[in-house]
């Protein structure tokens, strides 16, 4: 993107505020509350007015009320991810006055469905989604993935064992 597209003015600035919604992520469909991956980044106008500004910019898209970031590339989106603790995390959504923890649905193509919190420990995790597999380009950060219907899922915790931040990533 050009540094002339900064001085734009920011598409999202006419967007309405929303009620919170409860987020649902469709693994098997790879859609988050019926947005799909590549979907044009305007679709997020259903979460309300990003809490961050020229989220086209810098292509993160952060809903504070949520406890979401949704990353785009070429004003597509590309993945999602939930925030949890923000002030240990490094986000766009981090100082944010309305930040609300992420409290989101997993669902498998099997039909289980995964609710995941801030409260949420490692163990409910393995239990739920299977094996965890520890990240081992950072072993001094408490950081493991899992694969889901094809969706690579990577938690990361805090040095306490709160859960952190949820990425989902599935290109």
């Amino acid at each position: 993107m050009s540094i002339l597209a900064y001085f734009r003015s920011d598409p999202t600035h006419d967007w309405q505020e929303r009620v919170p919604v409860p987020l649902v992520y469709d693994l098997a469909r790879r859609e988050l509350n019926g947005i799909p991956v590549g979907a044009s980044a305007d679709r997020l106008r259903a979460f309300g007015r990003p809490g961050n500004r020229r989220p086209s910019w810098i292509g993160i898209f952060g809903f504070p009320r949520l406890g979401i970031q949704v990353h785009i590339g070429r004003d597509r989106v590309m993945s999602v991810s939930c925030v949890f603790h923000a002030k240990a995390a490094d986000t766009e959504i981090a100082d944010h006055a309305d930040f609300r923890p992420c409290k989101i649905e997993l669902r498998t193509a099997g039909g289980e469905r995964v609710p995941i919190s801030a409260g949420t420990g490692r163990e409910e995790i393995e239990r739920r989604l299977g094996p965890l597999k520890l990240d081992s380009s950072d072993p001094s950060l408490p950081v493991v993935n899992v694969d889901v219907d094809g969706v690579p899922l990577t938690f990361e915790f805090d040095s306490d064992g709160r859960l952190r931040i949820l990425d989902i990533e599935p290109d």
